[in-house]
């Protein structure tokens, strides 16, 4: 069974990331997949939440997704708080069940990130399927495919201004050889197995303050795409589909 999730930014609230991704899943569901939206509001008002757990359970049966799952949650953590929710809603269920979790204005081209990202699983090299933007990445083999990135000196090379290896630290992430590993942050694949093993080394895969409002560069790039998998790197190995064969990034 494949479990479809999207973070959904709902002060964004571009519906049309939704509609993209709907499509998507149709395209490749099977009768017990399931699409999960994990929205991410700016606001602890239960009843607000309730209000919108009613709009968009409307929403998903106009659009015939009757197999859902909504996750409604404080905006902390953005893609990465997201994964864990869902993986957390579903870590019950059958071990052998696949995630997919993407940005919500990230999406698939085609139907090959399955069937390649499945793939790659069951070789059995890999705890999960990130994605690359392949203009940045030195080594790309003849598979379209690229292994975890060094970015070392991101430190000295960000635009932010800000020590990665010192806000990881601060949080308690445990750094590999004080290295940064990672994959860029649209999209993330592996089963419940999998994540089960990488709750068992990290614990939650995003270390920021849940009382707190969501920052782009520390919550969204340094504990989340960055942080995360820089600290599964001391347990297990990755790799990542190249974004331009797969996947598009749309900010409209």
């Amino acid at each position: 069974m494949l479990i479809y999730g999207i973070c959904y930014y709902y002060g964004k609230n571009n519906l049309q990331n939704i509609y993209r991704h709907i499509e998507c899943f149709k395209s490749i569901m099977k009768n017990n997949d399931i699409f999960c939206l994990n929205i991410m509001i700016d606001s602890n008002d239960k009843n607000l939440h309730s209000a919108i757990m009613d709009d968009f359970n409307k929403l998903l049966m106009t659009h015939y997704i009757l197999n859902k799952k909504i996750i409604i949650t404080f905006n902390s953590g953005g893609t990465v708080l997201g994964l864990f929710n869902t993986f957390k809603y579903f870590e019950n269920t059958d071990k052998t069940n696949y995630i997919s979790f993407f940005e919500e204005d990230f999406y698939p081209i085609n139907k090959n990130w399955f069937i390649d990202s499945i793939d790659l699983l069951n070789t059995g090299k890999y705890i999960y399927i990130g994605e690359h933007i392949s203009e940045r990445t030195p080594s790309i083999n003849n598979n379209n495919l690229v292994k975890e990135k060094n970015i070392i000196d991101m430190d000295t090379s960000n635009i932010w201004n800000l020590s990665f290896s010192k806000i990881l630290k601060e949080h308690g992430c445990k750094l590999f050889n004080n290295l940064l590993c990672w994959t860029d942050g649209g999209y993330y694949f592996s089963t419940i197995d999998n994540f089960s093993k990488i709750f068992e080394k990290i614990g939650n895969f995003h270390k920021g303050n849940r009382e707190i409002k969501y920052h782009h560069e520390i919550d969204g790039i340094i504990l989340g795409e960055v942080g995360f998998p820089s600290q599964i790197k001391n347990y297990f190995n990755f790799t990542s589909l190249m974004r331009n064969k797969y996947f598009i990034h749309k900010n409209t």
